[in-house]
């Protein structure tokens, strides 16, 4: 997400000079929350804030990412009756490795909140590595957990974004009333 810096007259820095505003501007497209230059040139709705509200660090998108792949598997392995560490660490890894190389990917960092640009195409390579590196390695893949692992892993990571996406982008309208 870009940002870009304006002067305001009235309100000067440390050093003397003017602070920044940040023109912070929401889009929703169907596919994410964008903010700053693109996003006012493709809406042209727009608001000047001392905050960039819209943005959301990378890094914890990709944590949230792994925390909800690591819930995928702890709960499929609440079932069974080995030892839960190296059960989960089993089943966690290729997975884990679907996950990194779906950011890579869709170079999540870009639009960390995007359905479009970033969760789908990290749940697929997710899912299809996953499975791929689960069947080189010995590992089941029945048709049953094929059908699970898509369904319940898309839920999780589509449905945090969308959550995420929907406290931001009522924020953002709140903000742009304010103004």
């Amino acid at each position: 997400m870009e940002t870009v810096a304006l002067c305001h007259n009235d309100s000067p820095g440390s050093n003397g000079a003017t602070a920044p505003l940040r023109i912070v501007a929401y889009v929703d497209d169907g596919s994410g929350v964008f903010a700053g230059r693109r996003a006012a040139a493709y809406r042209g709705r727009m608001t000047t804030s001392r905050s960039d509200t819209l943005r959301f660090p990378p890094f914890w998108a990709a944590a949230i990412d792994g925390a909800v792949v690591l819930l995928f598997v702890l709960i499929g392995r609440a079932s069974h009756d080995e030892d839960p560490v190296i059960g989960a660490l089993t089943t966690y890894w290729p997975f884990l490795v679907g996950l990194l190389l779906g950011w890579l990917i869709a170079r999540g960092w870009r639009a960390p909140l995007s359905l479009v640009r970033t969760a789908l195409p990290v749940w697929a390579v997710t899912v299809v590595v996953g499975l791929l590196l689960r069947a080189v390695t010995g590992q089941g893949v029945q048709p049953s957990f094929v059908i699970v692992t898509s369904v319940v892993l898309a839920v999780f990571l589509l449905g945090w974004r969308a959550v995420v996406g929907f406290v931001v982008r009522r924020q953002s309208r709140k903000a742009l009333t304010r103004t």
